[in-house]
């Protein structure tokens, strides 16, 4: 499946929030189980995950659960969820290779032993600074590996630091430049996510962090959607260029040619298949 640009979280007790959640425009709703739950409220936000998801599946939705870091909490996480209408798993705080790779085979496990129907993609999310120094080996560490994620507030915690642009798009850029560098998605922001009326600045940290090589974002508030979507994705003139750039490359392939111009600009492989992965 095409990695969302989009992922809304939701509390896995939030009924009524999941019950609109369909409606909000996100390319994907992730179910937390971590940060949103209190310790003592988690068994009955591992009973509401099965209702939550089918839910979310009579509408067509893709649906990640995001499940907590350590390892006794994360084994019952992971026994609570229905065999199908889940698409994929978040790991949290993410910090070494071995901590991944050893999560993958328990996913791997209880795929078979529970009949699941499908094969979840999985994200690492990496929140602090030991995990930012091992981007490069978490992003390889595992194939199951789909997309990394960078939480900026957690990272900033860890820093004790204001999270800002100044703060974070070193640490942002690393996270990125790992999970591009072995394939992977790459979800995040190099600012805050938690500033939800701050529209114009959402905008610029979207704008930013595509030219950081993310390639799309968490929302804690749906008012954050459309900016979200609309910055990592192709606008109407990027359509546009992508459609001439894609002709041209077909008509110089039947003559024989295998360098072109369009708009001024030299267009070889690596802008062909940019222009190509746009209208995908």
């Amino acid at each position: 499946m095409t990695l969302p640009r989009s992922l809304l979280f939701v509390p896995a007790t939030g009924r009524g929030f999941i019950d609109k959640a369909h409606l909000r425009g996100a390319d994907a709703i992730v179910l937390d189980l971590e940060d949103a739950i209190a310790p003592e409220h988690k068994p009955a936000a591992r009973a509401a995950i099965t209702p939550a998801v089918r839910v979310l599946a009579r509408h067509g939705m893709t649906v990640f659960v995001r499940v907590n870091a350590e390892a006794q909490t994360w084994a019952a996480d992971l026994a609570s969820l229905p065999s199908d209408g889940v698409h994929g798993v978040m790991l949290p705080k993410a910090e070494t290779a071995a901590q991944v790779a050893r999560f993958a085979e328990a996913l791997a496990a209880h795929e078979t032993g529970a009949g699941w129907r499908t094969t979840l993609l999985l994200a690492a999310v990496i929140e602090t600074p030991l995990g930012v120094l091992h981007a490069a080996e978490i992003a390889a560490s595992t194939p199951r590996l789909s997309a990394l994620g960078f939480g900026m507030e957690d990272f900033s915690a860890c820093l004790g630091v204001v999270p800002t642009p100044d703060t974070l798009r070193g640490p942002a850029q690393w996270v990125a430049l790992a999970a591009r560098a072995h394939g992977l998605g790459c979800w995040g922001l190099g600012d805050t996510i938690a500033a939800v009326t701050e529209l114009d600045r959402l905008r610029t940290a979207v704008d930013q962090a595509r030219a950081l090589g993310f390639t799309g974002s968490i929302a804690v508030h749906p008012g954050q959607l459309p900016i979200i979507n609309a910055g990592f994705g192709p606008s109407l003139a990027d359509k546009a260029w992508a459609h001439r750039v894609v002709a041209a490359a077909a008509e110089a392939r039947a003559r024989g040619e295998g360098v072109i111009q369009v708009d001024g600009q030299m267009v070889d492989a690596p802008i062909l298949r940019r222009a190509q992965d746009w209208l995908r």
